[in-house]
Formats: structure tokens, C-alpha cells, sequence
């Protein structure tokens, strides 16, 4: 008799959710131990840091291992699975970025240099000097890079790319170039300059124009990168990837939004030493774990380059 009445109340769709429910508790068990081996690796990993300076180069040998692809028959599922293993692999990741920073953090070994290890970087004199090319908004835009940073010697070129130059044959420190605005986004042209002349933005402002509605962003570009990184509100990380040589794109945005940064912008621009395309990725840093992205970006994507970290003023 209770056989029949269970027949008769039976329900595909409960028993689906039964089983759904049961998978979930093996995945979050599973999860635990994953999590717990991850920890395990971070602390194998960052064991001779400290006796190694150049250890992040070798981070790239050191990704968790890849799930194997499992064969199916039906197409849609292979494609469904294959994409729930990037996403996983990007969760793993990060995950264990994060544990390498929290372990180098417990040690005081976090700093830009242990990322950017350049001996020629230094802090700017007070009195550095600016180059950029003369006009109402570019004046507006030095005015304000100079209310943070005091003592700016103003010098001006007949061309932004001529104030690039300046920048890098080491004429001036510093130049101003107009990068974004609200009527028409990113400055392709402008961002190739940035990148032919191998420049880092340092700081950013907008300037209104007549239409209050509408204003250009300036950025105060340098050679190095800061040896001192912002903190707080209105605070950017800028990066460059080749298209074809790195990470999809999603997997970046996913490790990002793992490490609490916020997606500010995405571009492609044209590489300036082939026919292919770079992704120009611009996150918004306010109070997220800048250090354990950057871990990622070392393990994932090594070839990428700083654009930029830098604050709003």
C-alpha cells in the first residue's frame, strides 16, 4: 500500500531537485578539500621566496593542475562543460592567489618591487618638469595634476607625440595627453603613443569642457612605473594583453571580479609590433586585493603590461 501511494505522489520535477540537492553537498564537500589543497600549494609555492627574489618569474610552472576534458557525445554539452572547466580553473587560480598573499603579507614581502623589479625607478623631484602640447584644456589639466603634486615646471612641445618623445629620451619626466572622453570613450590614438613609447600613467583628471555635459580625462605619464601605489577611492589599474597570446578575456574579468576589482573599461587597440590586436583592460581598484591580481596575472598571463596604477584627482 505504501509503495502505490508513493507511486501515486510521486514528482519528477522533486526527485530532480532531490538529486540536484545531493550533488550540491558532494560539490561543497569537495570544494572544502580543494580549497584546503590550494592552501597547502600557496604555502609550497611561496616557501623560498624570501631566499629568491626573482620566484614570481617562475609562477607560470606553478598553476594548479587542469581538470582533464571529459568526452560527450552531444555537442552542447562538451561546449557546456568546457566552459564551466575555464571557469573553475579561473576560480582556482585566483583562490590560490590570494592565499600566496595573504602568506607573503604575514611575511612583509609585499611591495611593487617584488612585481616590477626595475633598479631605475625613483621617486620624482618636486621641481619635475611636464612637457605637453599647448592648448585651454591641456593648461586645465596641468593646473590640477599640479595641485598634488607642487613645484611643476611647465614646458611645451608642438605635438603630443613630440611631448612622448621628450618623456622618453629622458628630456622631461613627465608629459600630459588626453586619453578618454565622454562623447566618444578610449583615444585609440592617444593609447597607442602610451604604448609605442613604453609610458605609465601616474595620475588622471577630467577637464569640463564649455558643455558641462562633456569632458576630457588627461593623464600624467612617466617613464616607470610609481615606486608608491593608491589607495582608496578612485583608483585605476590599467593593463595591456595581446589578444592571441593570453587568457580569454572573460577569464581576466572573472579573476578580477574574484579579487574585488570592478571592470572600468574594455578596448582593443592595434599592437604596435604585428597586425594583431591588444586588449586594453581598465579596472576600477577601490579597497580590493590589487596584490592577489596581480599575483595572477604574474601565474596566467606574465606577458602583460602595466599601463598603469594610478588614482583620479
Amino acid at each position: 500500500m505504501g509503495s502505490v501511494k508513493e507511486f501515486l505522489s510521486y514528482s519528477p520535477e522533486d526527485a530532480i531537485e532531490k538529486n540536484l540537492r545531493e550533488n550540491q553537498q558532494r560539490a561543497e564537500g569537495l570544494s572544502e578539500q580543494e580549497m584546503a589543497h590550494l592552501q597547502e600549494l600557496a604555502v609550497e609555492i611561496t616557501q623560498d621566496c624570501q631566499a629568491y627574489p626573482n620566484w614570481i618569474e617562475s609562477l607560470p610552472d606553478q598553476r594548479p593542475p587542469m581538470f582533464p576534458p571529459r568526452s560527450s557525445s552531444i555537442r552542447e554539452n562538451r561546449q557546456a562543460l568546457t566552459q564551466l572547466q575555464g571557469i573553475r580553473a579561473t576560480w582556482q587560480s585566483a583562490f590560490l592567489c590570494i592565499e600566496m598573499r595573504k602568506i607573503l603579507q604575514e611575511r612583509h614581502l609585499l611591495s611593487p618591487s617584488l612585481f616590477f623589479p626595475d633598479p631605475e625607478l625613483a621617486d620624482l623631484r618636486e621641481d619635475a618638469r611636464v612637457v605637453y602640447q599647448r592648448n585651454s584644456y591641456s593648461d586645465s589639466a596641468f593646473l590640477c595634476f599640479s595641485k598634488k603634486k607642487k613645484h611643476l615646471q611647465a614646458t611645451y612641445t608642438h605635438s603630443f607625440q613630440a611631448a612622448c618623445e621628450d618623456v622618453y629620451n629622458g628630456l622631461c619626466e613627465l608629459c600630459i595627453l588626453p586619453v578618454e572622453t565622454s562623447a566618444e570613450g578610449q583615444l585609440s590614438s592617444f593609447s597607442k603613443l602610451i604604448d609605442r613609447y613604453e609610458l605609465k600613467i601616474v595620475s588622471i583628471c577630467e577637464i569640463l569642457g564649455t558643455d558641462a555635459s562633456k569632458a576630457t580625462r588627461f593623464a600624467l605619464l612617466q617613464k616607470q612605473l610609481p615606486t608608491v601605489w593608491p589607495t582608496g577611492k578612485e583608483t585605476f589599474l590599467e593593463i595591456s594583453l595581446p589578444l592571441e597570446e593570453s587568457p580569454s578575456p572573460a577569464a581576466i574579468l572573472l579573476a578580477a571580479e574574484l579579487c574585488g576589482l570592478r571592470p572600468y573599461r574594455l578596448d582593443s587597440i592595434p599592437a604596435a609590433s604585428s597586425q594583431g590586436f591588444s586588449a586594453r583592460f581598465v579596472f576600477r581598484t577601490d579597497h580590493a586585493d590589487l596584490y592577489a591580481y596581480l599575483l595572477y596575472l604574474a601565474m596566467e598571463a606574465p606577458h602583460y603590461i602595466p599601463v598603469g596604477i594610478y588614482s583620479k584627482i
